[in-house]
């Protein structure tokens, strides 16, 4: 079938973010070699709000949430904005990740689950670059992947 333009490009889209995702779940499969449980692609909801996740990783007492980004390109924060190089405004993924956590935080609470929940939001395309980013913010680029990967796997909680 032939898509409009608008629908071919959100398509794209949809394809490249779900082969980033696909690529750090073969990741995970991999490299993490202490008992855990992975559950990808989900789609919750709390206080009448849904919300996605790519993927949680159970550790012992905590969950290790990790938001999947398959961008490339260069990118830079100014003022809390993000933008695509040279000028293009992105939607700020680390909002989507506050949100998603405070909304999975607030549905365990009612579930009476009272556990340590992680946050992550990992770039996984080796052709990515963020400029202007602070380095205490919760980014794992793609050249510290195998890092946080020996960093999850010598977690003992």
């Amino acid at each position: 079938m032939k898509l409009l333009e608008a629908d071919l490009s959100y398509f794209n889209y949809l394809e490249k973010g779900f082969a980033g995702e696909k690529k750090f779940d073969n990741m995970i499969k991999e490299h993490i070699s202490i008992e855990h449980i992975v559950l990808n692609d989900l789609l919750l909801e709390h206080n009448n709000t849904k919300f996605q996740i790519d993927s949680l990783l159970f550790l012992s007492n905590t969950i290790h949430f990790f938001e999947i980004k398959n961008n490339e390109g260069d990118y830079y924060i100014d003022n809390d904005l993000w933008y695509k190089s040279p000028k293009k405004e992105i939607k700020n993924p680390l909002h989507q990740l506050k949100r998603s956590t405070t909304l999975l935080r607030g549905l365990l609470q009612e579930l009476r689950i009272n556990t340590q929940i992680v946050e992550h939001l990992v770039f996984v395309n080796p052709e990515f670059h963020l400029y202007n980013a602070s380095m205490y913010l919760p980014i794992t680029y793609p050249t510290q992947l195998n890092r946080m990967m020996d960093k999850l796997n010598s977690l003992n909680n």
